[in-house]
């Protein structure tokens, strides 16, 4: 695992897989559909096209000499019938496309970025004789549309607050939690973790890109938080001051430095 947040403070990184299980569990309980039905004409035939989705998966995509993106693959069958007999025997194609749902920073009522989704086209071919008009279509109107423009993680604003109280302990000098620069990067999955996606925080005036764009959430793990060591130097020096000509029992604190070390804190 390397962590390498450049000049943010912190970051607080979600798996990819949470995502889709989030996804999954819409599917579960039928907010995204598991029938779509469209009207076609085919060689001058009006047809009904019924699309039959599995579960969606939802996934990090990382082709060679192109940056990583997230994509919904659509998988299941496609029935296709004479829309004048609706109970006759279908003709049936296999459903294997996928389109690009992308993670990205919008802003909430009071200007803070929160983490969306925004549909941005299909990725591939889609299976014939589902268009990729069908799709634009469907990721943008109706109920899948309503899940994307519904969906928000609010994890910039507490990670912000809470940092710029820890690191302005003046509240004088303090500046506001929205002038600090916010970030969302995808990370993919290191030697030992796992595909996820980071929202990292900078004071204002540095940038919160991450130094190196690799994930840092273990296996089977959900949800991680990294701090840049000289963010945490700077709590344990304050802290140490702090503790300087403190008394307990018959033992007084006379010196204490505190710093970061790869592995522990050195006293």
């Amino acid at each position: 695992m390397n962590i390498q947040l450049g000049a943010a403070d912190a970051g607080v990184s979600i798996s990819i897989a949470v995502l889709n299980d989030f996804l999954i569990e819409l599917r579960r309980i039928d907010r995204i559909p598991q029938e779509i039905v469209l009207q076609r004409e085919i060689a001058n035939v009006d047809v009904e096209v019924k699309i039959l989705l599995d579960p969606p998966v939802f996934e990090m995509a990382k082709p060679a000499n192109v940056p990583p993106y997230t994509r919904l693959l659509l998988r299941g069958r496609i029935e296709v019938r004479p829309a004048a007999l609706p109970n006759s025997p279908p003709i049936v194609f296999d459903l294997d496309t996928a389109v690009k749902i992308s993670l990205v920073l919008l802003p909430d009522e009071d200007g803070f970025p929160e983490v969306g989704l925004q549909y941005d086209g299909v990725d591939g071919s889609p299976s014939a004789p589902i268009t990729a008009d069908d799709l634009d279509e469907l990721f943008s109107t109706g109920d899948i549309s309503d899940i994307l423009s519904t969906t928000r993680i609010p994890i910039a604003k507490t990670l912000v607050e809470g940092l710029n109280d820890s690191r302005f302990d003046n509240p004088n000098t303090r500046p506001e939690p929205l002038d600090w620069s916010v970030d969302l990067q995808l990370m993919p999955a290191g030697a030992d973790t796992v595909d996820a996606f980071v929202v990292t925080a900078a004071p204002p005036g540095s940038s919160a890109t991450p130094a190196l764009l690799e994930s840092f959430v273990p296996p089977l793990t959900g949800l991680a938080f990294a701090y840049n060591r000289n963010f945490l130097d700077l709590m344990l020096d304050r802290g140490a001051t702090a503790q300087e000509g403190t008394e307990e029992d018959d033992r007084r604190v006379q010196r204490l430095d505190l710093a970061m070390t790869d592995t522990a804190i050195d006293v």
